[in-house]
């Protein structure tokens, strides 16, 4: 037999239900008000740089396709005209500032800042990274190189012809007929 359910015991369930939720979102609320006031504390600086392309020379459309990307996207800054930008709301720490262009590679610049909002850059070396090399604040990025999606094609020599095993094999072949 199944047990019989009364009004009474809908009524405190939905009760104690209510009360779950409304204890939640009020705690959900607190909490995030928490997170705002400590963001409000902390510092925030920003980051000022420029870009210049002498590859493109006075051609200015290549700043469109351009993007800064702080952290890998953490933050992100778009190039004004001149090629210049400002990335502002960053706290104290230290960041990779890269530049994304199709057509352009930058190299990468660490940036720290302090607390007090001094900042340092140097360029990035994945390779030697005790090695440092530091540069001027505002930023001023130059382009690297070219991209280059493709590789060129190899053109045809003949020292390829002649180191070809089959041509080898046909020479030696035709000398020993001869002899």
């Amino acid at each position: 037999m199944l047990p019989q359910i009364t009004m009474d015991d809908v009524l405190k369930s939905v009760g104690f239900c209510a009360v779950y939720v409304l204890l939640m979102s009020l705690s959900c609320v607190l909490c995030d008000s928490l997170e705002v006031e400590e963001k409000e504390s902390i510092d925030r600086f920003k980051l000022e740089g420029k870009i210049d392309l002498f590859l493109a020379g006075k051609n200015k459309d290549w700043v469109v396709h351009a993007r800064v990307f702080v952290d890998g996207g953490d933050y992100v800054g778009l190039l004004k005209s001149d090629g210049s930008f400002v990335i502002s709301g960053l706290p104290s720490g230290s960041y990779v500032v890269e530049v994304s262009h199709p057509a352009f590679i930058f190299d990468a610049v660490r940036v720290d800042i302090t607390s007090k909002g001094k900042i340092r850059a140097r360029k990035v070396n994945y390779l030697q990274p005790n090695q440092v090399k530091s540069q001027t604040y505002p930023l001023f990025i130059q382009e690297r190189q070219k991209t280059k999606y493709f590789q060129d094609r190899e053109q045809w020599k003949v020292i390829d012809f002649l180191f070809n095993p089959m041509v080898k094999l046909n020479v030696v072949e035709s000398n020993r007929l001869l002899i």
